[in-house]
């Protein structure tokens, strides 16, 4: 008998050492502990595939602004009016503006009547003139007539250097025409621009989807976002008529 109850002793003694063991692992589990692999970290490389990543957004600004700064009042004055897409991008929205406000293209610049000009470089224009920069670059254009981005970007920087004319950048493409032959130029431009408009409605699709512009204008540059080429009407009123 007394056997039996030893035996039924270190029965019970080890039944209750192993419930303790368990007990004991699991909370290790729980709290990060024992030799349990951790989880993968998100910063580490193919640990989700492309579209589990999260889709850039447009970053804060405001839209649909009007240009309202004194200095930039009727900025063309008594001088003249050039376009130039710089990239050979379209020029198409940028003259529909410019015929809603009241000019005209022509050969020669005069009252209300501006010169598009496509290879208009530094010695074109004279003091005072105001040059209208589209920007964004097309392929197709820069093969039709020739021309590289190098070709394209040295122009810029010439125009540019000329600190006795008036720069308005505009950028009406949007998303696609941004990259890597656009960017250069934009970033060559933006930067010593007095004004740079944008269209960008905040869709992750616009031209400052990235925020480049806000980059590259910081506090020196105006930079105005509008949602369409319609909302800009206002602020090329008081660019060129005011």
């Amino acid at each position: 008998m007394k056997n039996f109850f030893k035996i039924l002793a270190l029965v019970l003694v080890f039944a209750m050492t192993a419930v303790m063991f368990v007990a004991c692992d699991k909370d290790n589990n729980d709290q990060g502990g024992g030799t349990n692999t951790p989880p993968a970290s998100s910063d580490t490389a193919g640990d989700s595939s492309p579209t589990d990543q999260p889709k850039p957004e447009t970053p804060a600004q405001n839209v649909d602004k009007t240009v309202s700064e004194a200095s930039l009042k009727n900025l063309v004055g008594s001088g003249n009016l050039y376009v130039t897409a710089i990239g050979l991008g379209s020029a198409v929205t940028v003259e529909a503006l410019l015929e809603e406000i009241g000019w005209t293209p022509g050969t020669a610049p005069a009252a209300n009547v501006y010169v598009v000009n496509n290879e208009l470089t530094k010695n074109d224009v004279k003091a005072g003139d105001t040059v209208l920069v589209i920007l964004g670059t097309s392929g197709k254009g820069l093969g039709d007539a020739g021309v590289s981005v190098a070709d394209e970007i040295a122009r810029a920087t010439a125009l540019v250097a000329r600190k006795d004319i008036n720069i308005i950048a505009i950028h009406t493409g949007k998303q696609p025409y941004r990259g890597e032959s656009s960017d250069p130029i934009i970033e060559v431009v933006a930067p010593a621009a007095d004004v740079v408009l944008v269209i960008d409605g905040g869709d992750g699709k616009g031209g400052n989807y990235d925020g480049l512009f806000t980059t590259l204008c910081g506090e020196n540059v105006p930079l105005y976002v509008f949602s369409k080429a319609g909302k800009m009407v206002a602020s090329m009123e008081y660019l060129l008529n005011a």
